[in-house]
């Protein structure tokens, strides 16, 4: 059965992305199929994977689905495949493109028109809680929240949690919280160490145990345009990842 799991986290620069792009690779190197959908205007997913639009994604979410399997690209990476983010999503991010059942299309994409069966289908989602971030949450059976340990990252959460308990309440059911991830740590200042404390007494065994440590080497390896278990093999923060895959593969 396709796990479908969406990062999601209002706060900019919590690791979004960074988790998508480095964990599906660790999904793929274990033998996993895997689709990333990069859902933030932004395309940074997209521009990591060194892909570009054959058809504009916000097109198809606005029409309704058809022409949905088109999307998908086969990447580099083998067992990864990526539907890349376009410009015109902003349009939907803003209101701009104010479509009747929105948030619904692409959960009707995923169950409709994909033809293609998955292990995993990972979704990146903008630095917001706006129609964008909503849609993903309507189509994840799961939600995955990057945390850094500083204190807007922090606040960040709490509303992160409640927009996740309304989509819940209101749409999507059978959403649940797979975890959060601290991403992002100094490992070597008492401030961090505190945080991460801070984090894990107050959410417990719903924080993996693995946490992403701060390293250029996630900047390198997104400039090579391959996950850091490619990248890097044999690199500690390498096996972070590979933890985190076994991790999440666990959490059935």
């Amino acid at each position: 059965m396709t796990r479908i799991i969406a990062m999601v986290n209002r706060k900019g620069g919590s690791g979004k992305t960074v988790t998508a792009f480095n964990l599906s690779g660790a999904l793929a190197e274990a033998g996993k199929t895997v689709l990333l959908i990069d859902l933030d205007p932004q395309g940074s997913l997209t521009k990591g994977l060194g892909i570009s639009p054959n058809k504009p994604f916000s097109e198809v979410l606005i029409k309704g689905g058809e022409g949905f399997t088109d999307l998908i690209q086969k990447t580099h990476i083998q067992n990864l495949f990526a539907i890349p983010a376009d410009r015109d999503l902003n349009a939907i991010e803003t209101g701009l493109t104010d479509v009747p059942g929105r948030e619904l299309r692409l959960r009707r994409c995923l169950q409709k028109f994909l033809k293609k069966s998955f292990d995993y289908i990972l979704v990146d989602c903008p630095p917001s809680l706006g129609p964008l971030a909503q849609t993903a949450l309507v189509a994840a059976q799961e939600v995955l929240i990057p945390v850094d340990c500083g204190s807007y990252g922090r606040d960040a959460l709490g509303t992160t949690l409640d927009a996740i308990d309304f989509i819940r309440e209101e749409i999507n059911y059978r959403l649940k919280v797979l975890g959060l991830l601290i991403c992002n740590i100094k490992t070597r200042t008492r401030f961090d160490a505190r945080a991460e404390e801070v984090i894990r007494d107050q959410f417990g065994d719903l924080v993996f145990k693995t946490a992403i440590p701060n390293s250029i080497k996630v900047d390198e390896a997104a400039e090579a345009q391959l996950p850091l278990v490619f990248y890097m093999p044999r690199f500690h923060l390498s096996e972070k990842y590979r933890d985190l895959a076994r991790d999440i593969d666990g959490r059935k």
